[in-house]
């Protein structure tokens, strides 16, 4: 009980810490992660559920422009994934803050065991972060590079750079070549973005 108390203090802190910095700078970065509830961007790992979903004429959907990129908009699981999106997001930082409670209770910086434990709990915090926003896109990966070459530098886990690489190079396919596609609706450019997405969430379940 003790340790939920504590973890629930440090929760609260940190979000109080937010709220605060949110009204000084005037960014309204809190208001922000919950932007556009009824849209999802057309990379976001939402929307490839209803991409396979609409192959089987389960569901429909429609596009809509905006601040520069397309969003689906008109599904009936669009409401939903909104609904689920804003109700999880803080559960996401409770469970990640619990786990490194949990994880580093003698942690110290002096050892390089801890230190690789510091940086995967950043990256996979912040690969759950970014992959599950509603605007979710393959310019958001760029944050993640410098975290992933601190990764390399202590893991040497050859799978694991393949599959990074293979995400990025997918990620720069979509950006350069294939965004415009998946609003046709074509088939090879909607199916690499499905697999970029599902690597995405593999790597986050398997660090």
């Amino acid at each position: 009980i003790s340790f939920f108390i504590k973890l629930t203090s440090y929760f609260s802190a940190i979000l109080i810490l937010f709220f605060f910095i949110d009204i000084l700078i005037g960014d309204k970065y809190l208001s922000n992660i919950f932007y556009q509830n009824n849209y999802l961007n057309i990379e976001s790992i939402y929307s490839s559920v209803i991409y396979i979903l609409s192959k089987y004429n389960i569901v429909n959907y429609d596009f809509s422009f905006q601040d520069g990129q397309y969003f689906l908009v008109s599904s009936q699981f669009i409401g939903f994934f909104s609904t689920l999106f804003c109700s999880t997001i803080l559960l996401k930082y409770y469970i990640f803050l619990s786990f490194f409670i949990i994880k580093a209770k003698n942690f110290s910086l002096s050892k390089k065991s801890d230190n690789k434990l510091l940086v995967e709990i950043l990256l996979v915090t912040s690969l759950v972060t970014i992959i599950f926003l509603k605007g979710f896109n393959s310019k958001y990966l760029i944050w993640i590079i410098p975290i992933i070459s601190l990764i390399f530098s202590y893991n040497k886990d050859k799978l694991q750079k393949i599959f990074f690489t293979i995400i990025f190079l997918l990620s720069s396919y979509i950006y350069l070549f294939g965004y415009f596609n998946i609003l046709t609706f074509r088939d090879f450019d909607v199916l690499i973005l499905l697999i970029r997405n599902f690597l995405l969430i593999f790597i986050v379940t398997n660090m």
